[in-house]
C-alpha cells in the first residue's frame, strides 16, 4: 500500500530530525512520550492521504428532495394572450354562492380559443365528457416531473389522448364552458402530489 509506505518513511525521517535536534534519551520517563508522538506522526499522514468519503444517505436524500421541489419548469399561460380573471384561494362560488376553495385560476377567452400545454409532460387524463358531474366539464390532466400535474378544465374540445407526450406550447384542447360555468374560460390548476397549489408562482411573467 503506497500510503502505508509513505507514512512509514515520513515517520522515520521525522524521528531522525527529532533525534538530531534534541538528542533525546529514551528513558522510562521519556519513552511513553516518544511513542505517543511517533504514533501521532504515523497516523496523521495516513489520515490526510485517505480518499474523501462519500456523501451520507441523509445528505443525498436532502439533495434529491431539493431537485424534486424544483423539477417543474416555468409554466407558460395555457391561453395565448390570456389573463387571469379569478385567482387561487377562498371565494364565493359564482353559481352556488357558497364559500369554497378555488383550486386554480380562471382565464376567460372566446369559445374555441386554443389551449396549450403549460410544460412538457405526459397526458394522464383526457375526458371528452363530464362523466363525474364534478363541474370540471371536459378536461385534461398532464403529468410532469417531481410529482407535479397541470389540469385544464371547462374545455369545449379535447384534442389529445391519454398517454400522449406533449411539449410546452402543444395545442391540447379548446376553451369552452362544458362544466359548471358562467361563460367560456379555461380553469387551470397546478397540483403537487395530488394537492392543488397556487399556479401563479410557477407561471412565466
Amino acid at each position: 500500500m503506497p500510503s502505508f509506505a509513505n507514512g512509514r518513511h515520513k515517520l522515520i525521517t521525522r524521528f531522525e530530525h527529532m533525534k538530531g535536534a534534541h538528542s533525546m534519551r529514551y528513558t522510562h520517563k521519556t519513552g511513553p512520550i516518544v511513542l505517543l508522538a511517533g504514533l501521532a506522526l504515523f497516523v496523521l499522514p495516513m489520515a490526510a492521504e485517505t480518499p474523501g468519503t462519500e456523501k451520507s444517505p441523509s445528505t443525498s436524500m436532502q439533495t434529491e428532495a431539493a431537485h424534486s421541489e424544483n423539477a417543474l419548469p416555468r409554466l407558460i399561460l395555457p391561453v395565448p394572450g390570456g389573463r387571469i380573471a379569478s385567482g387561487y384561494g377562498e371565494r364565493r362560488h359564482p353559481i352556488t354562492k357558497k364559500m369554497v376553495l378555488h383550486r386554480g385560476v380562471d382565464i376567460p377567452a372566446k369559445k374555441g380559443t386554443p389551449v396549450w400545454a403549460a410544460a412538457d409532460g405526459t397526458v394522464r387524463v383526457a375526458k371528452s365528457r363530464d362523466y363525474d358531474h364534478d363541474g370540471y366539464g371536459k378536461l385534461i390532466v398532464v403529468r410532469h416531473a417531481g410529482g407535479f400535474e397541470t389540469l385544464y378544465a371547462q374545455l369545449d374540445s379535447v384534442l389529445i389522448g391519454e398517454g400522449a407526450r406533449v411539449v410546452q406550447g402543444t395545442p391540447i384542447g379548446q376553451v369552452g364552458e362544458s362544466g359548471l360555468s358562467t361563460g367560456p374560460h379555461l380553469h387551470f390548476e397546478v397540483r403537487l402530489d395530488g394537492e392543488a397549489v397556487d399556479p401563479e408562482p410557477y407561471l412565466i411573467q
